[in-house]
């Protein structure tokens, strides 16, 4: 897990602190805000896609906004899901089961 999208954009380079792949494998799958610090989530995205190595890793956008404006631009960059975020403790759990089931176990 990282804290912010710069930290986000160096562990899926390989870079700084996440050089060593050994410790640090790409992932299959990543879910991230659009609204994090230092970097928003779409400027991550863009970068993502704008690689040839993560074209075909699958992005997940786990957002509080239900703007249009925001699930338009982030469905422009080829995300695989938008999901907004639950309100309560077992809705929260529900979504963690469900995306588990589809996105890890079920591919």
């Amino acid at each position: 897990m990282v804290r912010d999208g710069r930290e986000a954009l160096a562990y899926l380079a390989g870079k700084e602190l996440y050089a060593k792949r050994a410790d640090y494998p790409l992932p299959c799958l990543v879910l991230f805000d659009l609204k994090m610090p230092k970097m928003s989530g779409l400027d991550v995205l863009r970068w993502i896609r704008s690689q040839p190595a993560h074209l075909a890793l699958r992005v997940i956008v786990f957002s509080s906004s239900k703007l249009l404006v925001d699930v338009n631009a982030a469905h422009a960059l080829r995300i695989d899901a938008y999901v907004v975020k639950p309100g309560p403790y077992d809705e929260w759990v529900a979504m963690v089961d469900n995306l588990n089931v589809y996105w890890l176990k079920g591919r």
